[in-house]
């Protein structure tokens, strides 16, 4: 909003040109013992360089903010990361499960021969035995 230089302002408009309170502006002007440049009613007139003035203490650094990600921003990278870490640990998780399932098989594998060493062990003893 454009200032006019020769019109005065009341607290209410200055609040709703820099969109803050009424309760700040006032604060500020008596922090600063700003007397009012006339009063019209209850209303206190204030010249237009203390809106200037109040604007410009009270514009936003520039800390480039915007470019700050929003709390919805990271907690959607955080899921995104969260999902990519659970196609890992699945895939991991498949990769163990077919190694166990090898292992499995070698045991039965292991397991058939040993019973046939075996089997052929006690075959050979019964034979000794005969002979």
């Amino acid at each position: 909003m454009k200032i006019n230089k020769n019109k005065t302002y009341t607290v209410t408009q200055i609040a709703n040109i820099a969109g803050v309170s009424k309760a700040s502006v006032s604060r500020w002007l008596a922090d600063r013992h700003v007397t009012p440049d006339h009063i019209k009613g209850k209303a206190k007139y204030f010249k237009s360089t203390y809106v200037e003035q109040y604007l410009e203490a009270h514009r936003a650094p520039h800390n480039k903010a915007s470019e700050l990600p929003t709390t919805t921003e990271l907690l959607q990278q955080q899921i995104s990361q969260l999902r990519e870490e659970n196609k890992r640990l699945v895939a991991r998780i498949e990769k163990q499960d077919k190694q166990i399932k090898e292992k499995d098989q070698q045991i039965a594998n292991w397991t058939s021969q040993s019973a046939v060493i075996s089997k052929l062990a006690n075959d050979s003893h019964s034979v000794a035995r005969k002979f």
